[in-house]
Protein backbone atom coordinates (compact mmCIF):
# COMPACT_ATOMS: atom_id res chain seq x y z
CA UNK A 1 0.00 0.00 0.00
CA UNK A 2 2.50 2.24 0.75
CA UNK A 3 4.65 1.95 -2.42
CA UNK A 4 1.19 2.45 -4.59
CA UNK A 5 0.65 5.98 -2.43
CA UNK A 6 4.29 7.18 -2.81
CA UNK A 7 3.97 6.36 -6.45
CA UNK A 8 0.96 8.26 -6.67
CA UNK A 9 2.44 11.31 -5.04
CA UNK A 10 5.64 10.86 -7.54
CA UNK A 11 2.70 10.71 -10.69
CA UNK A 12 0.94 13.53 -9.43
CA UNK A 13 4.33 15.64 -8.45
CA UNK A 14 5.90 14.91 -12.30
CA UNK A 15 2.53 15.70 -13.85
CA UNK A 16 2.48 18.77 -12.31
CA UNK A 17 5.56 20.09 -13.11
CA UNK A 18 4.57 20.03 -16.75
CA UNK A 19 2.22 22.77 -16.07
CA UNK A 20 5.08 24.77 -14.05
CA UNK A 21 5.54 28.23 -15.97
CA UNK A 22 9.28 28.28 -14.25
CA UNK A 23 11.38 25.94 -12.35
CA UNK A 24 14.39 26.70 -10.75
CA UNK A 25 16.45 23.97 -9.41
CA UNK A 26 19.50 24.73 -6.63
CA UNK A 27 21.62 22.15 -5.41
CA UNK A 28 22.19 22.85 -1.71
CA UNK A 29 24.61 20.04 -1.22
CA UNK A 30 25.80 16.28 -1.88
CA UNK A 31 22.28 15.20 -1.94
CA UNK A 32 20.15 17.90 -1.38
CA UNK A 33 18.12 20.12 -3.72
CA UNK A 34 15.63 22.91 -3.64
CA UNK A 35 13.18 23.69 -5.84
CA UNK A 36 11.41 26.79 -6.47
CA UNK A 37 8.42 26.13 -8.70
CA UNK A 38 5.94 28.91 -10.05
CA UNK A 39 2.57 29.15 -11.97
CA UNK A 40 1.23 32.39 -12.60
CA UNK A 41 -2.38 31.08 -13.13
CA UNK A 42 -3.06 31.19 -9.28
CA UNK A 43 -0.14 33.03 -8.95
CA UNK A 44 1.75 29.83 -6.67
CA UNK A 45 4.90 29.19 -5.41
CA UNK A 46 6.12 25.70 -4.61
CA UNK A 47 9.20 25.16 -2.76
CA UNK A 48 10.20 21.88 -2.50
CA UNK A 49 13.26 20.02 -0.30
CA UNK A 50 14.58 17.07 -2.47
CA UNK A 51 17.06 14.71 0.28
CA UNK A 52 18.65 11.56 -0.48
CA UNK A 53 17.99 9.74 2.08
CA UNK A 54 20.55 6.84 0.53
CA UNK A 55 23.20 9.38 1.20
CA UNK A 56 25.03 8.15 4.90
CA UNK A 57 25.37 11.89 5.85
CA UNK A 58 22.44 13.26 6.14
CA UNK A 59 19.79 13.14 8.69
CA UNK A 60 16.22 13.97 9.34
CA UNK A 61 15.64 16.18 12.32
CA UNK A 62 13.15 17.81 14.15
CA UNK A 63 13.00 20.88 16.40
CA UNK A 64 11.19 22.80 19.03
CA UNK A 65 10.75 26.46 19.22
CA UNK A 66 13.54 27.42 21.81
CA UNK A 67 13.71 23.78 23.02
CA UNK A 68 10.72 23.89 24.77
CA UNK A 69 7.41 22.13 24.32
CA UNK A 70 5.42 24.99 24.15
CA UNK A 71 6.70 28.11 22.35
CA UNK A 72 7.34 30.13 19.01
CA UNK A 73 10.76 30.38 17.09
CA UNK A 74 10.82 31.34 13.31
CA UNK A 75 12.34 28.45 11.67
CA UNK A 76 15.78 30.43 9.99
CA UNK A 77 16.49 30.66 14.07
CA UNK A 78 16.01 27.27 14.81
CA UNK A 79 18.28 25.93 12.01
CA UNK A 80 20.63 28.88 13.07
CA UNK A 81 20.64 27.58 16.26
CA UNK A 82 21.23 24.16 15.74
CA UNK A 83 23.87 24.41 12.96
CA UNK A 84 27.52 23.76 14.35
CA UNK A 85 31.04 22.60 13.79
CA UNK A 86 30.37 18.37 12.83
CA UNK A 87 26.07 19.36 12.49
CA UNK A 88 25.47 21.52 9.67
CA UNK A 89 21.88 22.65 8.46
CA UNK A 90 21.86 22.59 5.22
CA UNK A 91 17.59 22.55 5.34
CA UNK A 92 14.80 23.49 7.56
CA UNK A 93 10.92 23.26 6.89
CA UNK A 94 8.21 24.37 8.74
CA UNK A 95 6.25 21.33 8.84
CA UNK A 96 3.67 20.80 11.74
CA UNK A 97 0.73 22.67 12.92
CA UNK A 98 0.43 23.73 16.74
CA UNK A 99 -2.26 25.39 19.21
CA UNK A 100 -2.50 28.21 21.16
CA UNK A 101 0.66 28.75 23.13
CA UNK A 102 3.00 26.60 20.55
CA UNK A 103 2.16 23.25 21.96
CA UNK A 104 2.06 20.74 18.76
CA UNK A 105 -1.09 19.82 17.94
CA UNK A 106 0.14 16.21 16.80
CA UNK A 107 3.00 13.64 17.35
CA UNK A 108 6.54 15.03 17.63
CA UNK A 109 9.81 12.63 17.90
CA UNK A 110 13.27 14.58 18.59
CA UNK A 111 16.22 11.94 18.96
CA UNK A 112 13.88 9.10 20.44
CA UNK A 113 11.61 10.90 22.80
CA UNK A 114 8.01 11.18 22.24
CA UNK A 115 7.33 15.11 22.86
CA UNK A 116 3.70 14.80 21.79
CA UNK A 117 1.27 11.70 21.81
CA UNK A 118 0.14 11.34 18.51
CA UNK A 119 -3.78 12.25 17.58
CA UNK A 120 -5.79 10.04 15.12
CA UNK A 121 -4.60 12.86 12.25
CA UNK A 122 -2.05 11.56 9.55
CA UNK A 123 2.04 12.79 10.53
CA UNK A 124 4.96 12.58 8.11
CA UNK A 125 8.02 10.30 9.86
CA UNK A 126 10.85 8.30 9.21
CA UNK A 127 11.45 4.88 10.25
CA UNK A 128 15.13 3.98 11.96
CA UNK A 129 16.34 2.90 8.21
CA UNK A 130 15.50 6.33 6.74
CA UNK A 131 12.29 4.98 5.21
CA UNK A 132 9.59 8.07 4.61
CA UNK A 133 6.16 7.25 5.62
CA UNK A 134 2.53 9.39 5.76
CA UNK A 135 0.33 7.54 8.28
CA UNK A 136 -1.41 7.51 11.42
CA UNK A 137 0.20 6.81 14.26
CA UNK A 138 -0.56 5.64 17.57
CA UNK A 139 1.16 5.02 21.31
CA UNK A 140 0.77 1.98 23.19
Amino acid sequence: MRKIYLGFILVFVFFQISFADSIEKTPVGPGVNYYHEYRQAGPWHFYVLEIDLTNEWLHLQTAKANNLLAGYERTSSMSSRNDREGHRVVGAVNGDFYESGGVPTNAQVIEGVLMKLPISREVFGCSDTKEPFIAITTYN
